[in-house]
């Protein structure tokens, strides 16, 4: 692993996020964890404190609050320290017809997975830019990014966002100091399931990565500066296929094989 001293992630209190702070703290990473669960926050610390003798510091934080990335970027940069990776990795997307679902959760989803991730990329982006050393940027995407899924409009459409957008800004930054790549997982084996209104089929179960798994392919694609990291072969296919047919059809057929993985919980 290229050299990294610190390292700010979202979403870090369970399932990749927290995959990705094990990873991080095992290789002499100090850290700055952020998530709205302050117990769970405070044990993931004390574990990675206790077992690797890293400095890992805790910000509950809410990422539907507009302020709440310039709170992230002051909370990490305070008394002069600096970040040199920056993980977006808290993101939702309920499982359910778009019309059956209030507004207010919708907006709630694009303030999340959109506004605070675009926010959190500039705000870090111009103290990256500012300390001119090495530095990385892991927006974390899904293979939806690149799908049509029915009862996900709203998450497949922000995802895209998030793709796209990182892809651009990869470009744009190609001869800067700071390296920005995108992470596309499929189905993994986190709680996102659980809190998302879904539940996996055995057929679809079959399927999921461990977060340890796509968290170390998020990481290796990350520091070969790769723009868009897809982890696993089927979630190559499942992203490559749609490029083939036209998007009627897609959403069809995403809609048969979500059918079979999840089921919708209420």
């Amino acid at each position: 692993m290229k050299k990294i001293n610190r390292a700010v992630i979202t979403g870090a209190s369970s399932g990749i996020g927290e995959a990705f702070a094990y990873n991080l703290a095992s290789q002499g990473v100090n850290l700055v964890i952020a998530a709205r669960r302050t117990e769970q926050l405070n044990q993931l610390a004390k574990k990675l404190t206790e077992k690797f003798r890293v400095s890992v510091e805790v910000l509950t934080l809410d990422l539907n609050d507009p302020e709440a990335p310039g709170k992230l970027l002051q909370f990490a940069t305070q008394h002069g320290k600096t970040v040199d990776l920056l993980i977006n990795n808290a993101g939702a997307g309920p499982y359910r017809h778009f019309i059956k679902t209030p507004l207010v959760d919708h907006q709630k989803i694009i303030q999340l997975n959109l506004v605070s991730l675009t926010s959190l990329c500039h705000l870090f982006t111009e103290h990256m830019l500012t300390n001119k050393t090495p530095a990385y940027i892991l927006n974390v995407a899904s293979v939806a990014s690149y799908q049509a899924v029915p009862r996900f409009a709203v998450y497949c459409a922000t995802k895209s966002y998030v793709r796209i957008f990182s892809e651009i800004l990869s470009y744009e930054l190609k001869e800067s100091n700071v390296s920005v790549s995108c992470l596309c997982p499929g189905g993994t084996k986190t709680e996102f399931l659980e809190t998302n209104n879904q539940k996996a089929s055995k057929s679809g179960g079959a399927f999921l990565m461990t977060p340890e798994k796509v968290a170390a392919i998020g990481l290796q694609g990350m520091f070969a500066k790769k723009p868009v990291i897809i982890p696993g072969l089927f979630n190559k296919l499942s992203c490559w296929a749609p490029r083939l047919f036209p998007n009627r059809f897609n959403i069809i057929m995403s809609e048969k094989a979500m059918t079979m993985a999840v089921t919708e919980k209420n």
